[in-house]
């Protein structure tokens, strides 16, 4: 209802299927009007910095809304700076030519931070996430084993952030930090990484945040790679991306966004037990799945198991794709797991489209095919035929630019530009 004085009413359907009444005052639409803007006339999700911009007809007829409302709600971005004019475009009505409107690729930089095992990947993306500076910060560690957890002294930790920030000066405008974590993330940043044997300081944020004087948002790195995959494929909206590299991680994105059971995540699919008297994992449990089909437990069985004790990763990949007879049968049974893994996940979350990204994209469309064939065999008879396993678009390589794109389109905050 946008009666005069009256606030306008919104009837939303909750992710239990709840629906529920949401009043916003004429500033909160405007608001969301001025986000739906600005995404727009930074070229959509996906944008790139070649992108020509876009008219106010355009944008009208995208948003629903009438020429004087977006008028003014573009001149009031152009007054800001958040906006400017490149160029016109001739009109294809023989009509007055269009004047194209786009988002400065300087107006911001977001720095991102990805955890590591030995160190933190960082990029720094300007407004049309462009790559604008890349570092690689390590950090020394003491040698662990499969069960014992390294908290690093909380200076140490934050070193790569107060440096990389510094460095950047008064030459960005810097908006926040964001950080791409494993594992789950508490409301303070708290967390414990397993496979990476880390427990993070106490306190490091409000130590990032006092050093810099900049907010920090955290993420999870499954999660991040998880939201990227639908960039590059727009029909993509329910999907379960799976990452298995140093360890095992699972992001869910339901109707388009990250899904989350606060104040834990949904897709620790990494510490699904498959075995209960199986191996220890540093988490406390028994038999989780990390514990099988990561990167370094690949290597440590296959090294056994060939006899091979210089075995690496990308050889063992090199042997699987080649017909190692000894491979095939060892990765045969790995993917079952995985598959037992699956199977427990759609019992509790019934996205049936599940990516798979990270390190083990190596073993090539032979492990994907394999796994298919496995899953068949083992899938409920409620999701036979229903189910879809490819590869991610990405293969899983940097979380950072999921990390990035999720915070411009579903966190930042536009009035933080004015």
């Amino acid at each position: 209802d946008f009666g005069k004085g009256r606030k306008p009413r919104f009837l939303c359907e909750t992710m239990t299927g709840n629906k529920t009444a949401v009043t916003l005052s004429r500033e909160d639409l405007k608001r969301i009007h001025q986000k739906q803007i600005f995404l727009l006339a930074r070229g959509g999700h996906l944008p790139c910095a070649d992108f020509i911009g876009i008219s106010r007809a355009e944008l009208t007829a995208q948003l629903g809304l009438s020429f004087p409302s977006v008028s003014a709600l573009v001149d009031e971005l152009l007054e800001k700076g958040i906006l400017e004019e490149t160029g016109e475009l001739e009109s294809s009505d023989r009509g007055r030519p269009r004047k194209l409107l786009r988002v400065s690729p300087s107006l911001f930089h977001v720095p991102v931070f990805e955890l590591k095992s030995d160190g933190f990947h960082f990029c720094l993306y300007d407004a049309y996430g462009g790559i604008v500076r890349k570092e690689f910060y390590p950090f020394s560690r003491p040698n662990y084993d499969t069960c014992t957890l390294w908290e690093p002294d909380v200076a140490e930790f934050c070193a790569p952030f107060l440096k990389s920030i510094s460095e950047l000066g008064d030459s960005y405008r810097l908006l926040d930090i964001l950080l791409s974590l494993p594992g789950n993330i508490k409301e303070n940043g708290a967390f414990t990484s397993s496979y990476l044997g880390i427990v993070s300081p106490p306190d490091f944020l409000q130590y990032i945040e006092q050093k810099t004087t900049l907010n920090v948002h955290t993420i999870n790195r499954s999660d991040s790679f998880a939201y990227a995959e639908q960039l590059y494929d727009p029909s993509l909206s329910d999907y379960v991306y799976v990452h298995i590299s140093d360890g095992v991680g699972a992001g869910i994105i339901r109707e388009g966004q990250i899904f989350t059971c606060e104040p834990w995540r949904a897709g620790e699919i990494g510490h699904l037990s498959i075995d209960y008297n199986g191996r220890p994992c540093r988490c406390g449990s028994r038999g989780c799945l990390e514990r099988y089909l990561s990167k370094d437990a690949l290597v440590e069985d296959c090294r056994l198991l060939l006899a091979d004790p210089l075995l690496d990763f990308a050889s063992l990949c090199r042997s699987y794709v080649n017909g190692q007879p000894q491979l095939e049968s060892f990765i045969g049974e790995r993917a079952e797991l995985l598959c037992t893994a699956l199977n427990n996940m759609f019992a509790m979350h019934p996205v049936t489209h599940v990516i798979i990204g990270g390190s083990i994209t190596l073993l090539g469309d032979k492990f994907l095919n394999c796994l298919k064939g496995k899953m068949e065999k083992q899938i409920s008879r409620m999701y036979k035929g229903k189910t879809a396993l490819t590869f991610s678009k990405r293969l899983g390589n940097d979380s950072t630019f999921g990390c990035y794109h999720n915070y411009v389109t579903n966190q930042m905050k536009i009035e933080s530009l004015f």
